[in-house]
């Protein structure tokens, strides 16, 4: 990042530790996310076919919700 970029509030040093910090927890959520499928798909709870689509699905979900 260019000095001018941070001197002229284009990209402030705290826009970019939000950032940071946004990417960080959406990192762990996600993680969060394929244990807790991996837990039901161990347990035989779900069907294997059917991972793919609440992987996409499940976490808009909860994403959009606010959960985990």
């Amino acid at each position: 990042m260019s000095d001018t970029n941070l001197k002229h509030g284009r990209q402030t040093k705290d826009k970019l530790t939000a950032q940071r910090h946004a990417a960080q927890v959406g990192r762990r959520v996600m993680g969060e996310l394929k244990w807790i499928e991996q837990q039901i798909l161990d347990a035989g709870l779900m069907p294997t076919d059917d991972k793919d689509r609440l992987s996409r699905t499940a976490s808009k979900t909860l994403i959009q919700a606010g959960g985990l």
